[in-house]
């Protein structure tokens, strides 16, 4: 086991430390400290270079990225090298501190989230037993913590109300004004970024269903106009697959997401790529993107500004039965220069 190494960080670039070990080393050896003393304070994630041998991540918590002021400039740095990264096993100052002193807030980023374990809404139905400002269309409740199943407490069950066919339910995540048309609390997605938004849910039938379940576009159903993850097994569809769609009318373009739908737990991802391109991947699954040209769904979906609002809509096909989806939990969280 070799002692550790220590030098001056002399450079000007904020995370990207680099300064010469005394004596010098010929290549990082595995599982060797370092220790540096930093010249900048670091603006999120940040690299450290000895002796010119190349830039190596730094990461706390063993394979975490630097928050903003994880490093500050004067900070000594303790560094052990795993063979890919160099992790941080000195204190973050962002999370330094004692006695009464007030933790220092990260503000570089807004999140939002929810489990729906929530009390009820004032209106006291179960239909308002939620903690975001939701609105929602037909049938649903919320299925208390006591009566769900580990890990998945709290879910809220969307679905038509029952004895006719094409019957349908709806979540829409409202604006700050109540107003589930306007959808502004997630305005102009399409253009800005970074963000990226996650969905648990599962299906209670694979048969007569119609799901769709991701971002609607402003002022449109979003049975038509929206992207996310589509399962419609009526005329025209048929789909056997979860899909990923980006839809401008009905019968949009869709690329099949490989998983056969069913009534397991799902984990849905939407993040932002680039400029009016979305990705989207389903239980960690390779990533699909959708953009305005050049993708992998090139029919009818264009950007450039549109707002976009979070909505989950289930309903049935041509049989009067009731269909229901599922949902465990909603997230969302975006750099706050971008919202």
């Amino acid at each position: 086991m070799s002692g550790p190494f220590f030098c001056q960080d002399t450079a000007s670039t904020a995370g990207a430390y680099a300064c010469n070990l005394t004596p010098a080393i010929g290549g990082y050896g595995s599982g060797t400290t370092y220790w540096f003393r930093a010249n900048t304070t670091n603006g999120g994630a940040a690299t450290v270079s000895f002796n010119s041998l190349g830039a190596k991540a730094i990461k706390k918590q063993s394979n975490v990225d630097l928050a903003p002021g994880d490093i500050t400039a004067g900070q000594w740095v303790m560094l052990t090298y795993d063979g890919t990264n160099m992790q941080m096993l000195s204190q973050a100052a962002s999370a330094a501190g004692g006695g009464s002193a007030v933790p220092a807030i990260n503000t570089a980023y807004v999140k939002y989230e929810d489990d729906f374990t929530c009390g009820f809404y004032p209106g006291g139905t179960p239909a308002n037993a939620m903690c975001l400002l939701w609105n929602t269309t037909g049938t649903g409740q919320v299925n208390g913590a006591g009566a769900s199943v580990w890990p998945h407490l709290g879910v809220y069950t969307i679905g038509g109300s029952n004895g006719s066919a094409g019957n349908s339910g709806a979540l829409y995540l409202m604006n700050i004004s109540n107003d589930n048309t306007g959808m502004g609390t997630l305005n102009n997605l399409a253009a800005n970024g970074p963000w990226e938004m996650d969905w648990i849910f599962r299906l209670n039938q694979t048969t007569n269903t119609k799901l769709l379940i991701g971002l609607e576009y402003a002022g449109g159903g979003y049975d038509d106009r929206g992207v996310g993850l589509r399962y419609n097994t009526t005329a025209g569809y048929g789909d056997t697959n979860f899909m990923f769609e980006g839809e401008y009318g009905n019968g949009g373009g869709a690329v099949s997401s490989g998983i056969a739908a069913d009534t397991n737990w799902h984990h849905l991802k939407l993040f932002w790529v680039s400029a009016n391109k979305m990705g989207m991947s389903l239980d960690g699954g390779s990533t699909v993107t959708l953009c305005t040209s050049g993708c992998t769904i090139t029919n009818g979906w264009s950007g450039g500004g549109w707002p976009f609002g979070a909505a989950v809509y289930c309903g049935s096909g041509t049989v009067a039965a009731q269909t229901t989806v599922d949902l465990d939990y909603f997230g969302f969280i975006a750099t706050v220069g971008s919202r």
